[in-house]
């Protein structure tokens, strides 16, 4: 919590936060959806976020164990793990942030850093946005499952709350399970590419496991749900999901090509 009310500082209160705010702004973000999804920024900086904590009384230790942190062996010593980074948090179920994801604002690689497993936090058991976005997903009874950050903030900005994002790693089965919890259909949309389709021909069995009904959406090649409702809006994505194919059909097409 401490952490991320520093790094929304930097985002609002910063001079280098404004940068980050015109590239947020550049990629289409408005400010009310920062705020509501509560988006912050990591300084360009190795230890501005070791020295806010430092500061607190806290060690370096905690933070290490936290993820915030990395040891540097050769210098025997400490530094920040995200840096020049939009930080996107990420929360428990019940609203608390338990991990960050941070998306580079230059050309640094890699361009996602995420939170490594802590405590507090497995990657592969939460999904990005179901604490926002848990009650539409159970009022439309079917989630929108997507890879990313960004395409979760593009449908969400435009209307549609019934999404969630498998937090950039395959979708496991217990990110379904949780996905279950609340709707009993999933739509998986994956980018157009080929790596999305081999990601979604990866998630169709894993939900069908976990006795969930599926279906895909089926975007056009080189394609991401992001820069297609920039492209075409958010009711030409809602006929995307109305023409999404059941999930069998869709392996078994690709099987056929």
């Amino acid at each position: 919590e401490n952490a991320l009310a520093f790094f929304r500082k930097n985002l609002f209160r910063t001079a280098e936060g404004e940068r980050a705010l015109h590239y947020l702004k550049k990629r289409g973000v408005t400010d009310q959806t920062a705020q509501e999804l509560k988006i912050g920024y990591a300084l360009n900086s190795w230890n501005s976020l070791l020295s806010f904590f430092e500061g607190k009384g806290e060690g370096a230790k905690i933070l290490e164990k936290a993820g915030l942190v990395l040891y540097n062996e050769k210098k025997n010593s400490y530094y920040d793990r995200f840096r020049a980074r939009i930080i996107f948090p990420i929360f428990s179920l019940t609203g608390k942030v338990v991990a960050f994801g941070g998306r580079t604002i230059s050309n640094e690689e890699p361009k996602y850093l995420n939170s490594p497993d802590t405590p507090v936090y497995s990657k592969g058991k939460l999904l990005y946005g179901l604490n926002f976005c848990k009650e539409s997903i159970r009022k439309e009874g079917e989630a929108i499952l997507v890879e990313g950050y960004t395409d979760f903030l593009a449908l969400y900005q435009a209307g549609i709350k019934n999404v969630a994002a498998s937090l950039g790693t395959s979708l496991t089965p217990d990110q379904v399970s949780l996905a279950l919890r609340f709707a009993p259909r999933m739509i998986i949309s994956y980018d157009g590419d080929s790596a999305g389709r081999n990601a979604a021909l990866r998630a169709i069995p894993i939900c069908f496991e976990r006795g969930a009904e599926v279906r895909a959406l089926t975007l056009p090649p080189e394609v991401d749900p992001d820069n297609f409702i920039k492209s075409h809006g958010a009711e030409a994505f809602k006929s995307l999901v109305q023409k999404s194919i059941p999930g069998l059909r869709f392996l078994i097409d690709s099987l056929l090509q």
